[in-house]
């Protein structure tokens, strides 16, 4: 994802302001992709700072249904599913991988997501699903009747 780039020779006083306080920096190049199941409907991430390269450890991942047919950007999006996100400052490096469900020592369900209940986080059950991550990936998957996984598009710049 490229930055947004101004040009400011032709604003004066507070558009220069105004222009310079809404550009405050780009996130995080990353990508994310299923790269093999646990279980079946329990996928399995990864993710990279460019598609094909090597792995990184993913800080934040979340799991929630595809919006509805002829949604629109505005629109409210689906509530998460599952996700797990990393306290900012722990003593390890965060995993190269996430297991959907799995929630990994020192990660917390990120807000909006349901806690587990004692049975733990159910395998996702046949339809449309996204994930993101921190920075800039995402991706679209489809959970088969079978509960086999399949990647239908990649958006992880």
């Amino acid at each position: 994802m490229d930055c947004w780039v101004v040009k400011v020779g032709l604003l004066r006083g507070p558009l220069v302001v105004l222009a310079a306080s809404l550009l405050t920096g780009c996130p995080r190049t990353t990508t994310v992709r299923i790269v093999g199941q646990a279980a079946p409907g329990r996928p399995v991430f990864a993710s990279g700072g460019s598609w094909g390269g090597p792995p990184t450890g993913i800080s934040f991942l979340m799991v929630a249904p595809c919006a509805p047919p002829g949604a629109e950007p505005w629109d409210p999006r689906p509530r998460p599913l599952w996700g797990a996100t990393r306290d900012p400052t722990p003593d390890a490096p965060p995993p190269q991988q996430l297991t959907y469900g799995v929630l990994p020592a020192g990660y917390d369900v990120v807000r909006g997501a349901p806690r587990p209940g004692p049975g733990g986080v159910p395998p996702l059950p046949p339809g449309c699903y996204t994930a993101e991550t921190d920075g800039t990936g995402w991706l679209k998957f489809q959970v088969a009747r079978d509960g086999s996984v399949l990647e239908t598009a990649n958006y992880s710049r």
